[in-house]
């Protein structure tokens, strides 16, 4: 399984696409925007994987440039070069179901609202914050690390059972291994992420079905994350998954997998 997701192509923006396969006949694809900044797209080899099994059409990961040995590319960037490795694989005729975890997610509603022209047929945001707003739940928790540990800077490592309802060394294993740390500053350097994933004006009328999922334990987004999503945008579908945190693909796969193959198929 890992080693035909691992098989990687170039593209011409200079963004790796992951798991690349023949897109020849195919009518559609599946897209996915790790989160970050810093992940590996690894935890995702599984979940994708399986989705293919599902929903039988090509499953790729985009992987989103954390590493750059030279000049980092700042965020907006990074938004242009999503956008434009979507459009070049739009050329092969195949509709795009795009998918976005976490800042993948923002990513992905940014590119589709700046790239109308691209053939999207499904959109799912997974873990989506509606603004950047702390949630009180998380703040309190990073604070009694501080508190144990007597550090002020706690590391990934240290924060990550705070992300899951149940935590399992697996996650940890997955995550870490090819986390990488200076992609942060690195990544918002001269153009930081806006304080809501909308701009002031007004959403377009997006051509496509609009999906949000969050774990219903998720302390990593805003409180009544939800509420703000859907007045913003009325007509999107909300699926909330239980005893689930911010990584549904890893604590809770199955039922992220029926709520997206559900999503495309009803397309």
């Amino acid at each position: 399984m890992n080693s035909a997701l691992r098989h990687r192509m170039k593209l011409s923006t200079g963004l790796y696409l992951n798991g690349v396969q023949n897109l020849h006949n195919c009518s559609q694809t599946s897209v996915i925007l790790p989160g970050g900044p810093g992940l590996s797209p690894e935890y995702l080899y599984e979940f994708s994987h399986d989705l293919q099994l599902q929903i039988e059409h090509p499953v790729m990961i985009l992987e989103l440039p954390w590493e750059m040995p030279a000049v980092p590319w700042n965020y907006l960037e990074i938004v242009n070069r999503v956008s434009s490795s979507l459009k070049e694989l739009s050329i092969t005729n195949t509709d795009i179901n795009l998918i976005g975890h976490s800042l993948g997610a923002i990513i992905a509603l940014d590119v589709v609202t700046s790239s109308l022209k691209t053939n999207f047929r499904t959109i799912s945001l997974i873990s989506t914050p509606a603004n950047l707003e702390s949630n009180p739940h998380w703040d309190e928790s990073v604070k009694k690390l501080r508190i144990q540990s007597k550090k002020q800077e706690i590391d990934f490592e240290s924060l990550l059972p705070l992300y899951f309802f149940e935590y399992s060394e697996r996650w940890r294993q997955l995550l870490v291994r090819n986390y990488t740390p200076s992609a942060v500053p690195r990544c918002f350097d001269g153009f930081p992420l806006p304080n809501s994933i909308f701009s002031s004006k007004p959403l377009p009328e997006l051509p496509t079905k609009l999906l949000f999922v969050e774990g219903e334990n998720d302390i990593r987004i805003p409180t009544m994350n939800f509420d703000k999503l859907s007045r913003l945008l009325p007509n999107a579908e909300y699926k909330r998954i239980d005893r689930c945190g911010h990584f549904p693909m890893l604590e809770q796969k199955e039922k992220l997998l029926a709520i997206c193959a559900q999503h495309i198929y009803q397309a």
